[in-house]
């Protein structure tokens, strides 16, 4: 049998030790938070509300942005850039405006802003159908938009599927990476 030897240099070791101690905090913090939002889903719901109205205004105002600043572009598309804009700004105020009132309006208003926010992915891949690359944002469009007609169509069980898939991802996730990184570590102190 070979023997492996480690060329590691003294800062490497560092370096991979500051990379294990980060993943095992991502790990546990995941695990924790996948918990807490299985325990209190209201509590999660308001501030996943308040992280998609922000992204809804973020995501507004660069579409305004790319509206004014873009050139070469027809009025037609600009125009179009600079009204899905204003309403993706306008949805993700209201969404912040009420983070803790009814959760199925905060659940409608975020499927308007995707349906929005689907239709101007859609048109970005119209306006760049020459790339070969722009199916992405084709899906990504026709994706946001049946899930914010879904959000709309039935706001209390997506609100529901909503935090409970989060909470499972999180928790999955994080157990995967305690696993991991623990298998990791009993195979590191074997080796000593």
């Amino acid at each position: 049998m070979t023997e492996v030897r480690s060329t590691d240099t003294p800062l490497d070791a560092q370096v991979k030790a500051v990379f294990r101690r980060a993943a095992w905090i991502t790990a546990i913090s995941a695990t924790a938070a996948g918990l807490l939002a299985l325990l209190f889903p209201t509590a999660t719901l308001t501030i996943l509300a308040l992280i998609v109205g922000t992204y809804l205004v973020v995501s507004g105002i660069l579409r305004i942005a790319s509206g004014v600043t873009t050139s070469g572009l027809a009025r037609s598309w600009r125009t179009a850039m600079l009204v899905i804009g204003g309403l993706l700004v306008v949805a993700g105020v209201l969404v912040l405006n009420n983070p803790i009132g009814g959760l199925a309006a905060v659940i409608v208003i975020t499927g308007i802003g995707w349906i929005i926010d689907g239709v101007g992915y859609v048109l970005a891949a119209v306006l760049l159908r020459r790339e070969r690359t722009t199916w992405p944002l084709a899906v990504a469009g026709a994706t946001l938009i049946v899930c914010g007609i879904l959000a709309i169509v039935i706001p209390v069980p997506a609100v529901s599927a909503l935090v409970t898939l989060f909470a499972v991802l999180l928790l999955v996730i994080g157990g995967i990476a305690v696993i991991s990184l623990a298998l990791s570590s009993s195979a590191r102190r074997a080796q000593r």
